[in-house]
């Protein structure tokens, strides 16, 4: 195999398949990058049998072949190397990267023993990949961080012809995003929220996506693919929880804040509070106080202008949980809806952000209160 390529163009296509690798790979193979050099083409990939990156990029090829080297060594090289191009010739056990003056030695691995990538299915539907990124990054922050549940480490996708919603959760909070898809199939998938959080960022500019989604007895998967460009993934299996439901048709009492004001005060407060523990968040009329109330070593308090439509309310809520959900507001106003609590009247309901303005889109968090810390 011999071939020469733009270092730029190579290095997107590098950079892109060892997004995927996985941390810790089950066989050494598994941390490879295939190259396949043919019709004046080379293709990266990467497969450790959940998750598949795959990448085709021009290069002038004057022998064909196929090689696997380590994909992060490479991804490390080509990134250093100068902005030139880029040439590989395959010698013996050897792949010769040479830039300029710069000239590395890879030795290879067996092909023989690399698993088949899999084949996508059939296109499902089409989003825009800038709106699919974000709506990921609003909702995955939801998903479980924790193995025990793995049903809960991973966003549903729910495809309604023309809209897909995102629903991720861990018990304690709930996010959705609904976004405009073009579709004709209405169907459900599981993904896991690390995967589905990589391929959103690989995928946030690169145009209208394809979404691909294959439930057989063979293989239950989902593909998405744009530019040359492709990534599959398995299915996390269970049955999702109705979290749907839980989210309040009407909002009749709710303070609305400016996003970034009470965002910087909930990161300040925050700064003295021991571990994950709660702040107290007390709405009035004007103003919404936050204050510490677990430390012993220190206090902070700051005052937060809203608006208070309904009775004074205070509620006790894990400021890193606040935060994500204020991430993800794409508007300067936040809403914060109270609801009432089903199993005891005399505590607060979960507490439901949705965007405020001219401009707000379809993203809700539902985020249940620390219910030990209220009064």
């Amino acid at each position: 195999m011999k071939f020469e390529a733009d270092r730029d163009v190579i290095a997107e296509a590098v950079n892109f398949v060892v997004r995927l690798l996985p941390q810790r790979a089950s066989l050494p193979i598994l941390s490879g990058v295939l190259i396949e050099a043919k019709n004046n083409e080379i293709t990266l990939s990467v497969f450790d049998y959940e998750v598949s990156a795959k990448s085709t990029v021009k290069a002038n090829v004057s022998t064909e072949g196929t090689v696997l080297v380590l994909g992060k060594l490479l991804s490390e090289i080509i990134n250093k190397l100068p902005k030139d191009q880029v040439s590989f010739d395959l010698v013996d056990n050897k792949v010769n990267v040479t830039s300029a003056s710069a000239k590395f030695n890879l030795l290879t691995m067996p092909t023989s023993e690399y698993p088949d990538l899999p084949t996508l299915p059939e296109t499902s539907g089409e989003v825009d990949g800038h709106v699919f990124s974000q709506a990921v990054t609003q909702v995955a922050h939801a998903a479980s961080k924790e193995d025990v549940t793995p049903v809960l480490t991973g966003v549903l996708l729910e495809s309604k012809n023309d809209s897909l919603n995102l629903v991720a959760t861990d018990r304690y909070r709930v996010a959705v995003k609904s976004i405009p898809w073009k579709s004709t199939v209405t169907d459900s998938v599981l993904i896991p929220a690390k995967t589905l959080q990589e391929i959103a960022r690989t995928f946030s500019n690169q145009g209208s996506l394809a979404v691909s989604i294959e439930k057989t007895e063979e293989r239950q998967m989902v593909a998405f693919s744009a530019n040359n460009k492709s990534v599959t993934s398995v299915l996390l299996k269970g049955s999702f929880p109705a979290v749907l439901s839980l989210f309040p048709e009407n909002i009749e009492h709710e303070a609305i804040a400016n996003v970034d004001e009470i965002e910087e005060a909930t990161k300040r407060v925050s700064l003295v509070v021991d571990g994950d523990n709660p702040i107290r968040y007390n709405f009035g009329e004007g103003s919404a106080t936050i204050k510490s109330i677990t430390s012993e070593t220190a206090q902070a308090s700051e005052d937060v202008n809203v608006e208070l439509i309904g009775e004074e309310i205070g509620v006790s809520l894990k400021p890193q949980f606040v935060l994500d959900g204020l991430s993800g507001m794409t508007t300067d106003h936040v809403s914060f809806g109270f609801t009432k609590n089903a199993q005891n009247p005399t505590k607060p309901g979960p507490l439901l952000f949705r965007e405020k303005g001219d401009k707000a889109g379809e993203f809700k968090y539902l985020l249940q209160p620390n219910l030990l810390d209220e009064n």
